[in-house]
């Protein structure tokens, strides 16, 4: 197969303030499941979620769930990974950015099958011991 020209990536947030609990069902019927048909017709993505907002999509549509399992496992999505939920590392004791870390890969590997290998450092926030934190 051919190496894509471009890829990109797209943040997923049902924890977003301005998200109601009631919107979220439009949230991924307007803007999750089209992204899911943007990889089905060939445009190599990312996907970055917290687990939390995978749990939360998986509530309300296990579909959604279903379908992306099968474009992970089927090259055409990339998951990126960022936690249970979206926390500024430097600002918690480092721990707490561990145990965060690993819940999301527990929680990833248990509803997808999938360990990512790519993570986006929540808010873009970095310290001396946040690389370090999450290499291991």
């Amino acid at each position: 197969m051919q190496k894509p020209l471009f890829y990109t990536t797209f943040h997923l947030n049902l924890a977003f303030s301005s998200i109601e609990v009631s919107q979220r069902q439009a949230v991924i019927d307007n803007c999750y499941w089209p992204l899911l048909r943007l990889a089905e017709k060939g445009l190599p993505i990312g996907i970055e979620l917290t687990s939390y907002t995978l749990q939360a999509v998986n509530d309300i549509s296990p579909e959604w769930v279903a379908r992306l399992k099968v474009l992970l496992h089927g090259g055409q999505v990339e998951l990126i990974a960022s936690g249970y939920v979206q926390m500024i590392a430097p600002l918690v004791p480092p721990e707490m950015t561990r145990k965060n870390i690993q819940f999301g890969l527990e929680d990833y590997f248990h509803l997808l099958g999938v360990r990512p290998d790519v993570v986006l450092i929540n808010e873009q926030a970095y310290s001396a011991g946040t690389l370090t934190i999450y290499k291991q």
